[in-house]
């Protein structure tokens, strides 16, 4: 496909970003914008060895966003938000825009919708190792109200997603898919239940091979039996056919999560948790291993006032039919604290330490290790109109086998500054 050039993104952004500010707000409805300034920079930080020699790979990326966010009602259609994103740094130019909308009649059934365009266009060194590309998605649901009886609404939701890049590659492929469905939602009290399947297809021009057609679901739950109590949970599933096994197998995923929060008085609460994962493929092989994952935690938590403490232990397991490489059993430490205030804001820590033990070490691709994750979130309150959000994460390996200890650093800051205009 040809490179995405600068007048079709120049285009896009005329016809998005354009409308969102005082053109639509003329329409005699009351439209809120929000404009936004950002500098901003990500440094992304890697360390390992090969036979002995150290080696560190750092790569960063400051750039420079302006963020036009209106919001408002236009005759028949509430909730319009229209978001609009374009930023230029070292490495990209990046444009993005979201719109969404509800349209309210005097009929009981009620239309969503949401659009969204993202495009990228890389530049310098990086340019080798990446591909520009062009991103579009849209979705619309038709929903109506459940009986009295049943709080909640129900209706068919489609939507369609294309993307294309310029140049293409076993990793880079042009792929357009489209999924049809119903969904679910309803709400008594303080529980909630949503669900939502259809059927799905995705066109792979650049490989036949490639393309499927296949079924997803999926349903989350919140239960709130009483003050004390709190029950949540949530799973997501897929199965996939593909035209050709030999060059795709055929796939079903499923990802399960469960928590339940057990207040023992106004400080202290507990909290059990198990998060699961299923990869099927039919057939499997090295390349496509099946693998079956679980991680089970339990935490305590502190929460005497605008300051949060919490500490916990957990072990996880995976399992692997296909390849017994990937087989191995983890056990972890995990605490953390977050911390809210009106005049120095929000900051979150969290420190995760275990160890991972391979099933099978003769045919692991890796040695045991143990390891250590740190995550920092840092949120500065507005003053002057300006915010500071900073987020790191940092994660070390060192495994029984010297030659494959790793080090992994992420670092991005953001500031920026404010203004709203109402018409």
């Amino acid at each position: 496909m040809a490179q995405p050039h600068t007048s079709l993104i120049r285009l896009l952004f005329l016809v998005a970003f354009l409308p969102s500010g005082p053109c639509v707000a003329r329409a005699g409805d009351l439209w809120e914008t929000t404009y936004e300034l950002h500098a901003a920079t990500e440094v992304a930080g890697e360390g390992f060895r090969i036979v002995e020699s150290e080696t560190t790979e750092v790569t960063t990326d400051a750039y420079g966003q302006l963020r036009v966010v209106s919001s408002g009602a236009l005759g028949s259609w509430r909730n319009i938000i229209l978001d609009n994103r374009f930023a230029a740094g070292m490495s990209s130019l990046r444009y993005d825009f979201r719109g969404t909308g509800e349209w309210k009649n005097t009929s009981p059934v009620g239309v969503n919708l949401d659009g969204a365009v993202s495009a990228r266009r890389f530049h310098g060194a990086n340019s080798a190792s990446r591909s520009s590309y062009i991103e579009t998605s849209g979705e619309v649901a038709a929903l109506s109200p459940l009986p009295h009886a049943y709080p909640g609404t129900w209706g068919s939701v489609h939507s369609v997603r294309g993307v294309w890049y310029d140049r293409t590659s076993s990793v880079y492929t042009n792929a357009m898919s489209h999924w049809h469905g119903l969904a679910l939602e309803t709400t008594r009290d303080l529980s909630t239940w949503t669900t939502k399947a259809g059927v799905e297809h995705e066109f792979v021009p650049d490989s036949s091979e490639l393309g499927y057609w296949g079924f997803s679901g999926s349903s989350f739950a919140m239960w709130v039996p009483s003050l004390d109590w709190l029950v949540s949970g949530g799973v997501i599933a897929a199965w996939k056919d593909y035209p050709a096994p030999g060059t795709h197998p055929d796939e079903s995923s499923a990802t399960l999560h469960a928590r339940v929060t057990r207040r023992l008085n106004p400080s202290w609460s507990l909290e059990t948790g198990i998060n699961g994962a299923v990869l099927a493929f039919s057939p499997a092989d090295d390349v496509f291993p099946s693998t079956r994952n679980m991680e089970l935690l339990a935490e305590a938590k502190w929460e005497p006032g605008l300051v949060s403490t919490r500490f916990g232990a957990g072990a996880g397991m995976q399992q692997s039919p296909s390849s017994l490489a990937d087989e191995y059993s983890e056990r972890f430490l995990q605490a953390g604290c977050n911390l809210i205030s009106r005049t120095s804001g929000f900051s979150d820590v969290s420190i995760r330490a275990g160890k991972r033990t391979y099933r099978h070490p003769s045919a692991a691709y890796s040695s045991d290790y143990v390891f250590g994750e740190f995550t920092a979130l840092v949120s500065g309150a507005r003053v002057f109109g300006v915010r500071a959000e900073a987020f790191v994460t940092f994660r070390s390996e060192h495994h029984e086998d010297d030659t494959e200890n790793s080090r992994n650093l992420f670092i991005t800051v953001d500031i920026s500054r404010t203004m709203n205009t109402r018409r």
